[in-house]
């Protein structure tokens, strides 16, 4: 299936850095003139096309250097390198400047399609200078056995893929877990690898951390007897939630393992995450869909987040919409099978109808009405297997905003660059929005990036129309736009197989017209996630 990932500026940034070498200084502001190739280099300027690439291996980036003189004229004829690093391939056009004193290189993610920072390098004599682009798109999923006796035998089998979800075979996978013996592999050519354990022999939730491809993917085990000694949840609970990821998932049959991830969230007064809540899974079924639980009838206890998880797997028929209700019965002590102290359910729908799901966007953004935020609108298209548009078709939507960048945009030579100085992932591990003391890295006392630092909604009705389009709009706040990258999954109703989600990713994007303007400077030119180049420092 093919999807559009946005780029994050709708025009080229540039970066401008002191020289490594010598060099002259950067004397008056006026344009470019015409070439000469008896005139000295005395600055250069690097642009990229775009500081975000996508690790589909479909996409490049435009890096242009520009040789100046002190007068600031263009020089041709100047000689000047490009190198790349970090696995990146480079190919340049020429080694000199053309009469506009301009060489280009066009940088590709070559075979490496990990996450990571590539920088780009132009030289011209001792002078040089740099930028960096984001590489992004690389995802990790699992399904493991989500309960497990002290001693006994589990395991995780971890799928690595890009950001169009196609599989990542021959990435490293690195396994690690409090109590056990780290693992590293290899993916197989579907991308997957499995981790296979020996649970501890003490009870409790037991945290296992996957790293591959430049991201990381924490997954809890209950490691529990049946005649435990865990203590008695310390309450009162204040909320009790249940959610289902995804909300959209197709029928198995022969070969297929599709599921949906189920957990429950247990919060006291004030966010605090209520430990050891029992908790037994059901499934009411009053469509006699099927399916099972992965967990069985087995009680779980929630972990020091307040999180209990297991797996909904769908059997061979589908269902209406929300046609399937997972039940979480909870106490703060242990209960009986059939017995449900308290409840709390979540609906999900099986799909077996082969349709497909595409989201894309025309790269234009507008200035809220308010003139305090910014506005991105997609597109969101579902068709049946012969390609016609299909209507009224429940369309759901999530945003996720996995990173944060520190930085600033700095006025030079009457354009505005930005310059990254570093890029943190989202504090918020499991997406709880709940804050615990392992994921405040850089201390500040508060989650970053927040969750509303950005909000997605639909622009109209979530139900398609004849043409089988629904409309959303991303919104943020003007000082956050290039300082957050987000991720958008939208699934529908009757969606199955590999067409059943598409995904939209992106830097919150900044107007041309107001980098136009060098007279002020924009909401957005300090990132307010602070200027210091670690994940670690809040400043």
């Amino acid at each position: 299936m093919h999807k559009k990932f946005g780029t994050w500026l709708a025009v080229a940034a540039t970066v401008l850095m002191t020289a490594c070498g010598g060099g002259g200084s950067d004397s008056g502001n006026s344009g470019f003139g015409g070439g000469s190739t008896t005139s000295t280099v005395s600055d250069l300027v690097l642009t990229l096309s775009t500081q975000q690439l996508v690790n589909t291996g479909l996409e490049t980036v435009t890096a242009t250097a520009t040789a100046v003189d002190g007068n600031r004229n263009a020089v041709s004829g100047a000689n000047v390198t490009f190198a790349v690093n970090n696995n990146a391939v480079a190919s340049v056009g020429s080694s000199s400047t053309d009469s506009s004193g301009k060489a280009a290189a066009t940088v590709g993610i070559g075979s490496d399609r990990s996450n990571r920072i590539i920088t780009v390098t132009v030289t011209s004599g001792s002078l040089s200078r740099s930028a960096t682009i984001l590489v992004t798109g690389t995802k990790i999923t699992a399904t493991l056995t989500s309960t497990v006796v002290p001693g006994g035998a589990g395991y995780v089998n971890y799928k690595v893929s890009d950001s169009n979800s196609n599989a990542l075979p021959g990435q490293e996978v690195v396994v690690t877990a409090p109590g056990l013996a780290g693992a590293t592999g290899v993916t197989n050519s579907s991308g997957e690898y499995r981790f296979d354990f020996t649970a501890p022999t003490t009870s409790g939730p037991l945290t296992i951390t996957a790293t591959a491809g430049g991201v990381s993917l924490n997954q809890t085990v209950q490691v529990q007897s049946t005649n435990s000694n865990i203590p008695v949840a310390v309450g009162p609970v204040t909320s009790a939630s249940l959610s289902a990821n995804p909300k959209t998932v197709p029928v198995n049959s022969t070969g297929t393992s599709n599921q949906s991830e189920i957990r429950a969230l247990f919060v006291a007064a004030a966010n605090r995450p209520v430990e050891n809540v029992r908790v037994r899974f059901e499934l009411p079924d009053p469509n006699s869909i099927g399916g099972t639980i992965s967990a069985g009838s087995n009680l779980l206890y929630s972990s020091a987040n307040g999180i209990v998880s297991t797996s909904y797997v769908p059997g061979t028929r589908s269902s209406p919409t929300d046609g399937v209700t997972v039940r979480a019965c909870w106490d703060y002590s242990d209960f009986a099978v059939g017995v449900c102290p308290n409840s709390v359910d979540v609906k999900l729908t099986v799909t077996a109808e082969p349709l497909s799901v595409s989201i894309g966007a025309n790269g234009s953004i507008a200035e809220g009405t308010d003139k305090l935020t910014y506005v991105l609108d997609y597109v969101v298209m579902v068709v049946n297997s012969a390609g016609f548009a299909m209507s009224n078709v429940a369309v759901s939507a999530t945003l996720d905003l996995p990173a944060y960048y520190k930085g600033r945009w700095n006025l030079a030579n009457g354009a505005w660059g930005q310059t990254i100085t570093a890029g943190c992932a989202n504090e918020d591990v499991d997406r709880n929005g709940v804050l615990s003391i392992a994921e405040d890295i850089n201390g500040s006392g508060s989650i970053e990036p927040r969750k509303a630092d950005a909000s997605l909604s639909f622009n109209g009705s979530n139900l398609t129309n004849s043409n089988g389009m629904v409309f959303l709009r991303l919104v943020y706040p003007q000082d956050k736009a290039s300082w957050v990258s987000y991720g958008i999954t939208v699934s529908a109703n009757g969606v199955a197989g590999t067409e059943g989600t598409a995904q939209f990713s992106g830097l919150t994007k900044v107007p041309s017209d107001v980098l136009a303007i060098t007279t002020a400077t924009p909401a957005f030119w300090l990132s307010p996630y602070g200027q210091s180049s670690s994940c670690a420092n809040p400043n």
